[in-house]
């Protein structure tokens, strides 16, 4: 039984880092669209001597904002899954000792999104406007 449940462990953590690196390349890729439709008004900043840091902010706090929203969508969807859990197969999981783990846990799910969407904006703006 044990065997089970630590093989079904392990194929959630690689699906996780899976679905971790698409979320990187989709988020890489919407940034790069939005960069491309703006390209004029960057183009503009930078002849009128606006500083790579002054054209990055507003991408970078959209993106915070995203990947604020994202964790906090993503902790709400763990307290639906726990709670469905709990109904279905009645398993204590939301007894009062749980509680502090949860918070935890949407507390670090928020920090991971925020943390995901900010390099990747960071590293596809950094690339985009020095190439340019």
């Amino acid at each position: 039984r044990f065997e089970d449940f630590y093989k079904l462990t392990w194929f959630l953590i690689g699906l996780m880092l899976v679905l971790m690196l698409i979320s990187v390349v989709l988020i890489g890729s919407l940034i790069r669209i939005a960069l491309y439709a703006q390209r004029e008004t960057i183009r503009t900043m930078r002849m009128v001597g606006a500083t790579t840091g002054f054209i990055k902010r507003p991408f970078i706090l959209r993106s915070i904002a995203c990947g604020a929203i994202g964790g906090v969508i993503a902790s709400a969807l763990m307290v639906l899954a726990v709670w469905i859990c709990a109904n279905e197969f009645q398993m204590p999981l939301t007894a009062q000792e749980h509680w502090l783990w949860y918070m935890i846990i949407a507390i670090v799910l928020i920090i991971v999104g925020i943390i995901i969407s900010w390099l990747a904006t960071a590293f596809t703006v950094r690339h985009h406007i020095t190439k340019n």
